[in-house]
C-alpha cells in the first residue's frame, strides 16, 4: 500500500466515525455498518482493492496502531466491533470535508500551466473545429431535406401514374364491351393501342 493510499484510508476511516458519531452509533461499531459507513462516503471503496479478502483483514492488519477490534464469540458466527484506539491528541487543525477520491481529480486543462499563446491558440482550434462540425451537419441537413423532396415526388408520381393506368383501362374495358363491326355487325373487333378506339374486324376483314 503506497503511502497515498495508507493517508486516504485513514482520513475515510475517520470521517465513517464521526458519520457514526452524528447519526448515534455508539462505540465501538459492528463491522458491518462501519463497512456500509464506509462505501456511503467511498462508493468507489472495496477491501480487494488494497489486496486483501475481507474487511477486518484489511482494518487489522493494516492499522493496529489505529484501530482497536474486538471479537464477540458469544454468538455464532463472531461478531467483530470497531473502535479509534485512544492516544494523544491531535494537533489542533482546521478539519476539512471528507472528499471522495473521485472529486480530487485535477483539472484536464489548467490555465496556469500553459502559455498564454499556446491557450489562444487551442481555443482557436476548438472554435475552428467546432465551425466546420457545424457545416458539416448543416450540409448533412440539407441532404436530407431534398432527399425527403425527391421521396416525397416520387409518391406523388407513383400515385399520378396510377391514377391515369386506370383510367386507360376503364376507357379500354369500356371499348372492348361496347364496340361492334359497322359492316357486318360482329363484335370480334381489334382495339387500336393508340386510340384505344376499334379498328379492324375480325369477322368480315374490313378496317372500321
Amino acid at each position: 500500500m503506497t503511502p497515498a493510499q495508507r493517508k486516504f484510508l485513514r482520513d475515510l476511516i475517520h470521517a465513517a466515525f464521526e458519520r457514526a458519531h452524528s447519526q448515534g452509533f455508539e462505540s465501538p461499531i459492528d463491522l458491518a455498518p462501519f463497512g456500509k459507513l464506509l462505501r456511503e462516503l467511498e462508493p468507489g471503496f472495496t477491501h480487494q482493492a488494497y489486496g486483501h479478502e475481507k474487511l477486518l483483514y484489511l482494518l487489522r492488519g493494516e492499522f493496529p496502531e489505529l484501530l482497536h477490534i474486538r471479537k464477540d464469540q458469544e454468538v455464532d458466527p463472531p461478531r467483530y466491533y470497531v473502535s479509534i484506539r485512544r492516544g494523544p491528541p491531535r494537533p489542533a487543525h482546521r478539519q476539512q470535508p471528507f472528499r471522495p477520491e473521485s472529486a480530487r481529480m485535477p483539472p484536464v486543462l489548467d490555465p496556469g500551466l500553459v502559455d498564454g499563446g499556446l491557450l489562444e491558440r487551442y481555443l482557436a482550434s476548438l472554435a475552428e473545429s467546432s465551425a466546420r462540425t457545424q457545416q458539416r451537419f448543416g450540409a448533412i441537413d440539407r441532404r436530407l431535406a431534398g432527399i425527403q423532396d425527391e421521396l416525397a415526388q416520387s409518391r406523388a408520381n407513383e400515385i399520378k401514374m396510377n391514377t391515369e393506368i386506370r383510367e386507360l383501362d376503364a376507357r379500354l374495358m369500356k371499348y372492348r364491351t361496347g364496340a361492334s363491326c359497322k359492316h357486318c355487325g360482329s363484335r370480334n373487333v381489334m382495339i387500336s393501342s393508340s386510340t384505344l378506339k376499334p379498328h379492324f374486324c375480325r369477322n368480315c376483314g374490313k378496317y372500321l
